[in-house]
Formats: C-alpha cells, sequence, structure tokens
C-alpha cells in the first residue's frame, strides 16, 4: 500500500509556526499534523486569533505548499476533578473551527486525564465520555468527525479494550481512533494488532517508535515493526493519514531536524508513499 504521509508541527514545537512549517518544508514532507497545545506546541490559538492571524495562517500554509491533513489539540480533560465542561466545550468549539476553516476532516483529541487507580477507569472513562459525546455532536454540525488517540501512556486510556469500551460509551457515528504506533508499544500491543482491532475505526495515524515505556524514538531505532504495520494498514483498506511525530529530547533545532531527516528515510523504506512526500526536493 502506498500511504499518505504527513509531518507533526510538534516535531518542531521549540520553533514559531513559520518556522516549523519551513522545516517540515525543507525535509520534502507536504503535509502537517497542526497541533495547538498551549504550554507544549502553542503553534496556533484559535481561541485568542484575530483575523489577521487566520489570513496569516492560510498565508503561511499556501507560501509553503503545505496541505493541512489534521489538526490535534487539547481542549481538557471532562474526568478531571473540579473542571467546568463548558469550558472545555467552548475550547473544542474553537479547535472544530480551525479544523473547518483549514478544510480537514477530523479533530483529534486526547482520551483523557491518567487515573492511578485502574479500579476507577470506568467511572473516569464515563465522565470523559459524556464530554466527549457533546463533542463529536458539535463536529458532526460542522460536518467534521472526531478522532480519539487511544490508548496513550499518560492518558486515560491504557490498553485496547479500555479504548474500545471509550468509544463505545462516546457512542458517535462520527467518533474514531487515532492509534500512536508509540503508545501502542507502551500499552505492550503489537501495532498491527491495534489495527486487526480497529480496522473500520481508525481516523488518524501518529507514527513514533518505542521501546517498552520509551515512547520517545525516532522510527528505526525501537520496537515496532513498521513494514507490518504498513501491511496491516492496506490488508484493512485504511486510506487516512499518518504522521510522523517525534518528541525529542532536546532543544536543538539541528537534532530534530536530523530526527526527521531519519525517520523519513527509514520509513521510505518500509513503504511505498501516495502522496505528503516531494521526492524531486529528497532527490536535491
Amino acid at each position: 500500500m502506498a500511504i499518505r504521509l504527513a509531518c507533526s508541527t510538534s516535531t518542531f514545537r521549540i520553533l514559531p509556526l513559520r518556522e516549523a512549517l519551513g522545516e517540515i518544508r525543507a525535509a520534502g514532507l507536504t503535509a502537517i499534523d497542526l497541533v495547538t497545545i498551549p504550554g507544549f506546541c502553542p503553534h496556533f490559538d484559535p481561541l485568542r486569533a484575530r483575523e489577521q492571524d487566520w489570513q496569516q495562517l492560510h498565508s503561511m500554509l499556501a507560501e509553503h505548499g503545505l496541505q493541512v491533513t489534521g489538526v490535534t489539540a487539547v481542549p481538557g480533560d471532562f474526568n478531571q476533578p473540579g473542571v467546568d465542561p463548558q469550558v472545555i466545550l467552548r475550547r473544542a468549539d474553537a479547535y472544530l473551527r480551525l479544523a473547518s476553516e483549514l478544510g480537514v476532516p477530523a479533530l483529534n483529541v486526547h482520551c483523557g486525564l491518567p487515573v492511578a487507580d485502574r479500579n476507577g477507569f470506568r467511572e473516569h472513562a464515563v465522565r470523559q465520555a459524556q464530554g466527549l459525546k457533546k463533542i463529536a455532536q458539535r463536529a458532526e454540525a460542522r460536518g467534521l468527525r472526531l478522532n480519539v488517540e487511544a490508548p496513550h501512556r499518560n492518558g486515560l486510556c491504557r490498553s485496547l479494550d479500555e479504548a474500545e469500551f471509550l468509544l463505545n460509551e462516546i457512542g458517535e457515528d462520527n467518533v474514531d481512533i487515532l492509534l500512536d504506533t508509540s503508545h501502542l508499544v507502551a500499552a505492550r500491543v503489537k501495532p498491527e494488532e491495534a489495527v486487526w482491532r480497529f480496522r473500520e475505526r481508525i481516523g488518524y495515524v501518529h507514527l513514533r517508535d518505542a521501546r517498552g515505556q520509551n515512547v520517545f524514538l525516532t522510527p528505526g531505532e525501537g520496537e515496532v515493526n513498521f513494514a507490518r504495520f504498513f501491511q496491516a494498514l492496506e490488508e484493512v483498506d485504511y486510506g487516512g493519514w499518518c504522521a510522523i511525530e517525534l518528541e525529542i529530547r532536546s532543544d536543538s533545532v539541528e537534532e530534530r531536524r536530523g530526527a526527521l531527516r531519519r525517520a523519513l528515510d527509514y520509513l521510505l523504506e518500509q513503504t511505498e508513499v501516495a502522496s505528503g512526500v516531494d521526492f524531486t526536493r529528497l532527490a536535491g
């Protein structure tokens, strides 16, 4: 299968958005997952954006010739004690507007706040699902879908069973799963097994490597068998995007640039790419 390959802007989260886009384009990629997480990857804040900021965003994307394939955000966790659900919903509305403005089919969100006592999972999952259900309904009103990233090493869902429970509790037809290969390894799951488990409900994919609980490895440095993973995606007819999402424990732009180059070279050896890569630039 020829996959559709993008790059998460969080790979260059230490840079302002314009510079991050420049780095991604210079690496030879033509598609991105736009990450907007205050305090972590604040590449665009639709809550505070003025009209000129929206215009500038469109201008930057056009300037670099980049297609936005996903918007990843964390509007908040409904299972957090004392949280005001209305505040989360207002944030979600802003992120949904961003996805709609950029022509992205879905918003990618987190599965919820982790709980130390796993006996309390179901109670937290029901609360989180009630909130995500409302976001999904708001997304539906805009003609959008909602992708929930689960399982996640630092999230509410730590297993495929828990991820499935959350999706079923949300109970909306426009809700799918976002699979992150590194967090699947942390959940002691072979990524290809997750593909088969959620074969009809995969909305988006994040690509990163892992070894045990270390989810910060560049593809090719950990346990993920990416060739087998991509083969599984082909077998279930997945036609969505796969975004390289690197998390480098360094503030060095050069190290991040090198990691993206290694990741891209490695992934191109594992599968064919249908779109998202400018091979003329790679050849140069």
